[in-house]
């Protein structure tokens, strides 16, 4: 009763205020606007948006929402105490519940509103699928209200949204344990997605260690020290915790010590790098699933080998994206691996790229793909280094370790420029690359992939401008990063670039799986890579003896052959005498020509004069590298004077026991040697007499 006497009082207030017939508003304008804002309207909500934001788990559910209306907030004026307009607002509500209300708005035929709906809002909802609904509401009092504090709801629309309450800041690690070298990644909650702060707040004494953090509530740290490392993260008032141990540095101390020295081309724009290079500026895509814009190490773990990711930009953008890194070199570690029957430690280290340009302005450069990912292999005894394997595209190449350069226990890599495939050789210092054609060993090799017609038209190319080392002795220092299988991305089974084009991360190549399957199936002992034509010229012999050789390479690949002078005994007991011998590097198809001379033997007997083409130094050498052999038995026969005799009848002979022809074309060198199965002329010319020797079979 009492709102009811209330109302009744306050019409009789107003009715002596306002006398019958007056006008309330007298200036023309003014009264004209009255009459516009008095006039009746059609007001409501015009358009209503949802936009949902933050679902890191991909649940369909999200933390946040913006709420964008569009509304007619002309409200006719129906307030009780006349010439007060409409009193227009907006209230959003989830479930009947409000979660934010404005005050009175303007009014206006498109009223807009925008408001971002998060956890300080929602925070009282549980995890679901809701109603959220937007009101428009009239806070003016009209003539039929009893009650003076009761608003009128004008209209209102209803979206379902899917809700997923944000979790608590926290930190967990890829796993609590780790050996020295091994990054670890770390990361907060998915559903959380608040700017956060990441700190390395303890380490072991003489640590350099530092976080690597990343835009997607991730980070990454490798220990260089055993001990604990204590890594915090804080969000506003928030602060989470966890500790990393470092356990053994065993392993990368083992790796550090036949960590391989590389060499690049000056022009060569890339560098091995971290798989975070590749992932952190990738999409993660799957035809059958939304694609992950913006995947962490942690979404590419456990997926499938129908996942592939893809770097979107373009690839001018790519060398950019392992500056962030130290240069880094993957190493594992293989026991038991047997090659030519006997058992090895290999040490095995992956080298990856985020892309593989090919040459510029080459027709290699339509192969061109993203990530790269090649190797070198170190087979190790307990005396020591015996081999090294380098991968190469489709194969590779094997050869033995005293024949490799090296310095102490580091053999040297030379990747090519752009194609990165390593090399056991610097094609700089012959003048020319390797040709495509001929790079899998033999044009009849089902290694080979490249049709004819490329021969000759493209080569891998290295360098020697650019220098990484393990330790920074020469050039800048690379990372060594042992591999475990613990590495929160081991799992990952996908493709490491689009449309299948590059492989997969270490635990899925062949290589590491069954190393010793690999060695045996796909590089090629580099000796059978090396091939040539040997004439020796002239001869002559009296208080020195001379030669003139010359030798053409034949083989697939640059290479600094050896040619030797030798004078051997006609008695067993007796040792070879090397009376000369020079390097001669030459490129593909090169030829060159050199003297050699030397002091007869001493003491007296007779001698034989022979002239070797060798595959490496005479130090190093055994029979296996011995290209061709021409023996000229008796040639020789030093006197206790001194003075040398010059047999007159020429005796031609292949030596270390080869079989020898007197004339005629001259045959292969043996299965699987060299392209097209080179033809070795050997000449001999003294006193005028020519004698021809054959190639033998190899070993």
């Amino acid at each position: 009763m009492m709102g009811g006497w209330n109302a009744l009082v306050t019409l009789l207030v107003l009715s002596l205020l306002v006398p019958a017939g007056a006008v309330a508003v007298t200036d023309p304008a003014t009264a004209a606007a009255s009459a516009t804002t008095a006039a009746t309207t059609d007001p409501g909500l015009v358009d209503v948006q949802v936009e949902p934001r933050r679902d890191p788990d991909g649940d369909g559910r999200y933390g946040e929402f913006v709420v964008t209306v569009v509304a007619d907030t002309r409200m006719p004026d129906t307030d009780v105490l006349g010439n007060n307009p409409g009193e227009p607002y907006l209230e959003i509500e989830v479930d009947g519940e409000d979660v934010h209300e404005t005050d009175i708005v303007e009014r206006r035929s498109e009223y807009r509103l925008a408001v971002t709906l998060d956890e300080s809002e929602l925070g009282g909802i549980e995890t679901g699928d809701h109603d959220l609904t937007v009101e428009l509401w009239d806070a003016d009092q009209d003539r039929d209200d009893t009650d003076l504090g009761n608003d009128d709801q004008v209209d209102s629309r209803t979206v379902d949204i899917g809700y997923e309450t944000p979790a608590a800041l926290a930190v967990s690690a890829a796993r609590s344990e780790t050996v020295v070298g091994s990054p670890v990644a770390f990361r907060t909650p998915p559903t959380y997605d608040a700017p956060t702060r990441w700190t390395l707040v303890d380490a072991p004494p003489g640590s350099d260690a530092t976080l690597r953090t990343y835009d997607r509530g991730t980070a990454t740290l490798r220990p260089d020290a055993t001990g604990p490392y204590r890594i915090r993260v804080t969000s506003g008032g928030e602060t989470a915790t966890t500790t990393l141990r470092a356990t053994s540095a065993d392993r990368v101390q083992a790796l550090r010590r036949y960590a391989p020295r590389i060499h690049y081309a000056a022009e060569e724009p890339y560098q091995p790098t971290r798989y975070e290079a590749l992932v952190y500026n990738a999409e993660l895509q799957d035809i059958a699933h939304p694609n992950v814009e913006e995947p962490t190490l942690f979404d590419i773990a456990g997926r499938s080998d129908d996942w592939e990711l893809d770097m979107p930009a373009d690839e001018r953008e790519f060398p950019t994206y392992d500056d962030r890194f130290p240069p880094t070199v993957y190493g594992s570690v293989h026991e038991g691996v047997t090659y030519r029957g006997e058992t090895y430690t290999a040490y095995t280290y992956w080298l990856f790229y985020v892309y593989d340009p090919k040459q510029p302005d080459s027709i290699g450069a339509i192969v061109a793909h993203q990530s790269d990912l090649e190797t070198v292999s170190v087979l190790v005894n307990e005396s020591g280094p015996q081999w090294v394997a380098a991968s190469q595209h489709y194969g590779g190449e094997v050869r033995e370790w005293a024949k490799t350069g090296h310095t102490g226990h580091h053999a040297d890599i030379y990747p090519a420029f752009g194609a990165h495939s390593n090399y056991l050789r610097n094609t700089e210092r012959y003048g020319a690359g390797i040709p495509i054609q001929d790079q899998f060993i033999d044009k009849e090799s089902r290694k080979t992939v490249i049709p004819d017609v490329a021969e000759g038209v493209y080569a891998d190319r290295t360098g020697n401008a650019r220098n990484l080392t393990h330790d920074g002795s020469l050039g800048e220092a690379y990372q060594v990063v042992p591999l475990t299988g613990e590495e929160v991305w081991a799992s990952y089974a996908g493709a490491m670039g689009p449309d299948d084009e590059t492989g997969q991360v270490p635990y899925q190549r062949t290589r590491y799986t069954d190393l010793e399957d690999w060695l045996t199936t796909f590089p090629v002992p580099d000796e059978r890579q090396v091939d040539g034509n040997l004439s020796v010229a002239a001869l002559e012999a009296g208080e020195a003896v001379a030669a003139e050789a010359r030798l053409e390479n034949t083989g697939p690949k640059p290479h600094t052959y050896w040619l030797v002078l030798e004078a051997v005994p006609e008695q067993a007991d007796r040792e070879v005498r090397r009376l000369d011998a020079t390097a001669v590097p030459l490129a593909t198809d090169a030829t060159a020509t050199r003297e050699l001379t030397g002091t007869p033997p001493d003491p007296s007997g007779n001698w034989s004069l022979r002239v070797r083409a060798l595959a490496y130094p005479p130090g190093v050498a055994d029979l296996e590298d011995v290209l061709t052999a021409v023996e000229r038995r008796g040639a020789l026969v030093v006197r206790e004077s001194g003075a040398v005799v010059l047999e007159s009848t020429p005796t031609p002979a292949s030596g270390d026991g080869r079989t020898s022809t007197s004339a005629g074309p001259l045959g292969a060198v043996g299965p699987g040697f060299g392209p097209g199965a080179a033809v070795v002329a050997l000449v001999l010319a003294l006193a005028g007499l020519v004698a021809s020797g054959r190639w033998g079979e190899r070993g």
